[in-house]
C-alpha cells in the first residue's frame, strides 16, 4: 500500500508537471500569434507580450523542478541540447528575433513530454487564434486588409500578413494527420480538404495550399495501405530532403542569372524569389552566428497601411539563415531536422517523417516556416535531447510497474 500511494504521488508530479508547461506554452503560442494580427497594438503590445514571455518561462522553470522531482533527470544529451539552445538562442539575439528565441526555453523543456500531446495542444491553440481573429474581422472588429492587383484577390484575415492564416490551415492539417497517424478517418481527411479550400479561396496561398493537400493524400493512402517493413534507407532519403533541399535553394540563389532563359522564367514562376535571394546574398554575404538585417515584406504596418518600402524579403530560410541567423545555425538546422526525421521513421512515424519532407520543401520557399509558432512540428527536435522515452506517459507506466 505505502509504495501504491508513493507511486500515485509520483504520478500527481508528473501531472503537475504537465499542466504547469501546457499552461505556460499555450499562453505564450496563443499571445506569440496575436502579436502578428491586427491586434497587436490594440489589446496588446511588446512590452505587455514581454512581461507574458517572463510569466511564461517562470512556470516553465517550475515545470522543469518538478520533472527532476518526478525522476526525470539531465544527459549527456540534455546538456548537449541546452548548450545548441543556447547557441540559436545567441544568434537569434544577434539577427533581433526575440519570438524565435523565447521559444527555444519551450523546446527544450519539451524533451519530457509527450509528442503528440504537443501536437494536439497546438492544434487547439492554432485553431482558437485563427477563428477568433478571421471572426473578429468579418465583423469588423479588426481590419480585413485585402490586396487586389486584378488577378489575385486576397484576404489578410484579420492578420497583418496574407500568407499567415494559410500557414496556420498548413499547420492544424500536418498536426492533426500527424497526431491522427493511421487511425485517421476519411472524414477528418475530407474536413480538412474543406478547410484547405476555404483558406485557398480567401488567401490564395497556393504554396501552402498544394503541399497541404499533398499531406492529406499521402495521409489517405498511408492511413489504408497495408504495414510494411522499415527500410533503413528510407529514412535515411527522408532524413536527406533537408540537406538536398538546402542545397538546390542556396545554389539556384547564389547562380541565379536572369540573362539564362530558363533561370529567368523560373524567378518568375517563384515570384521573384530567387533574384531577391541572389541580391541579398551578394549585398550582405554570409555571416556566422547571426547578425540584424533589415527585410521589408509583405507585412501592413500597425496601423493597417502596406509598407511603402522596396520588398526585400527573403522568402527561402535555407537562404535567410546564411544571411541572418548564421552557417552555424544553419548546418545545426539541417542536421538535427534531418536526424529527427530519420528517427521518427525507424520508431514506426513514418508519417511524420513524411510530413518534415514536406516542410523541407515549404522552407525553400516560405520563411514562415521557421516560425516555430506556426509549425510547431519543430518539436519533434526535443526527442533528440533525451537518452530514451522520457515523457510523462513513459514515467507513468514506470510509476505503475513498480506497484506490481
Amino acid at each position: 500500500m505505502a509504495v501504491q500511494a508513493k507511486a500515485h504521488t509520483e504520478q500527481r508530479k508528473v501531472h503537475a508537471a504537465d499542466a504547469v508547461f501546457f499552461a505556460s506554452y499555450s499562453v505564450w503560442m496563443i499571445s506569440t500569434i496575436i502579436c502578428f494580427s491586427s491586434f497587436f497594438g490594440v489589446v496588446l503590445n511588446r512590452a505587455r507580450w514581454d512581461v507574458i514571455v517572463i510569466i511564461c518561462l517562470v512556470l516553465l522553470v517550475v515545470s522543469e523542478i518538478l520533472s527532476v522531482r518526478q525522476g526525470i533527470r539531465w544527459t549527456k544529451k540534455t546538456l548537449a541540447g541546452f548548450a545548441v539552445c543556447a547557441i540559436v538562442g545567441f544568434s537569434c539575439y544577434l539577427s533581433k528575433d526575440a519570438a524565435e528565441a523565447s521559444f527555444l526555453p519551450f523546446l527544450f523543456c519539451a524533451r519530457n513530454r509527450d509528442l503528440k500531446t504537443l501536437f494536439k495542444v497546438s492544434i487547439v491553440c492554432l485553431a482558437a487564434v485563427l477563428t477568433f481573429v478571421a471572426i473578429a474581422a468579418h465583423l469588423d472588429v479588426v481590419t480585413d486588409a485585402v490586396a487586389d492587383d486584378g488577378i489575385r484577390h486576397r484576404h489578410y484575415l484579420g492578420f497583418r500578413y496574407m500568407l499567415r492564416p494559410a500557414m496556420i490551415v498548413f499547420a492544424i492539417t500536418v498536426l492533426v494527420i500527424c497526431s491522427e497517424g493511421r487511425d485517421i478517418s476519411v472524414r477528418t481527411l475530407a474536413v480538412l480538404l474543406v478547410v484547405n479550400v476555404l483558406s485557398y479561396c480567401l488567401t490564395d496561398a497556393r504554396l501552402s495550399f498544394g503541399l497541404g493537400v499533398v499531406a492529406i493524400a499521402v495521409s489517405l493512402v498511408f492511413s489504408r495501405a497495408p504495414k510494411t517493413k522499415r527500410r533503413r534507407w528510407i529514412g535515411i532519403c527522408l532524413a536527406l530532403s533537408f540537406a538536398i533541399v538546402a542545397c538546390i535553394s542556396i545554389g539556384m540563389s547564389v547562380t541565379y542569372d536572369p540573362s539564362v532563359p530558363w533561370m529567368a522564367q523560373l524567378n518568375a514562376t517563384l515570384g521573384d524569389r530567387l533574384r531577391l535571394q541572389h541580391d541579398a546574398l551578394f549585398k550582405n554575404g554570409a555571416t556566422i552566428l547571426g547578425r540584424y538585417v533589415e527585410m521589408v515584406g509583405g507585412s501592413l504596418k500597425l496601423d493597417g497601411t502596406r509598407n511603402t518600402k522596396p520588398y526585400s524579403a527573403i522568402d527561402s530560410v535555407y537562404v535567410q539563415m546564411v544571411v541572418r541567423y548564421g552557417i552555424v545555425v544553419l548546418v545545426a538546422y539541417i542536421a538535427f531536422m534531418g536526424t529527427a526525421c530519420y528517427k521518427q521513421y525507424m520508431q514506426g512515424q513514418t508519417i511524420i517523417a513524411v510530413v518534415l519532407a514536406l516542410i523541407a520543401i515549404h522552407a525553400s520557399l516560405d520563411s514562415l516556416t521557421f516560425q516555430p509558432w506556426l509549425n510547431p512540428l519543430t518539436f519533434v527536435l526535443a526527442g533528440l535531447m533525451t537518452d530514451g522515452a522520457t515523457s510523462s506517459t513513459d514515467v507513468e507506466v514506470a510509476n505503475e510497474e513498480k506497484t506490481v
